[in-house]
């Protein structure tokens, strides 16, 4: 891959996996395959902050979650704060507004997780192993909130949390 680009294949669903989407006794709800890219940009914000542009969701026959944003990251000894603003283009997009994150590292692989993703607060755990040297998957757990009591809570679909990734963790912000 190039140097600062992010790609990541997901799967959403809520339901039954196993059951045919296509045929009418499925009660399954909405699936959705879909295509993200994240790109930082070649910009020297002093040693440890860095921008990075994105879409989610893009190609395919249903874009259910498509959304495009930008965010800043830097880090802070063992912890990396993200703030960021992402515009919805399609109504089920997951992010709509100002969002927000929190990573600490409490080893190299394992880190602690809070973010705001403008619907739901969420707390949470990642492991991220290396393959290669260029690449690595992430595999992580969340435990989330609305984030106003108003608000009902959606499923865990946001990128960074129930998905596998392939990227360069050195130089991309996460989300």
């Amino acid at each position: 891959m190039l140097p600062g680009l992010e790609v990541v294949g997901r799967l959403s669903f809520e339901g039954d996996l196993n059951c045919n989407g296509y045929q009418v006794t499925c009660k399954s709800r909405p699936r959705d395959l879909s295509l993200s890219a994240k790109y930082q940009l070649p910009l020297q914000l002093g040693d440890h902050t860095r921008v990075a542009v994105g879409m989610s969701d893009f190609g395919g026959a249903a874009t259910n979650f498509r959304q495009i944003y930008g965010v800043a990251t830097t880090q802070w000894l063992n912890t990396e704060l993200s703030l960021g603003y992402s515009h919805a283009q399609s109504t089920r997009a997951l992010l709509h507004g100002v969002f927000g994150s929190a990573r600490f590292a409490l080893s190299p692989r394992l880190h602690l997780l809070a973010e705001h993703d403008t619907q739901e607060r969420r707390a949470g755990v990642q492991y991220q192993h290396p393959v290669g040297d260029r690449s690595s998957v992430q595999a992580g757990t969340a435990a989330s909130g609305p984030a106003t009591p108003a608000k009902k809570p959606t499923s865990c679909n946001w990128p960074g949390f129930c998905t596998w990734t392939a990227a360069r963790p050195d130089l991309l912000p996460n989300l």
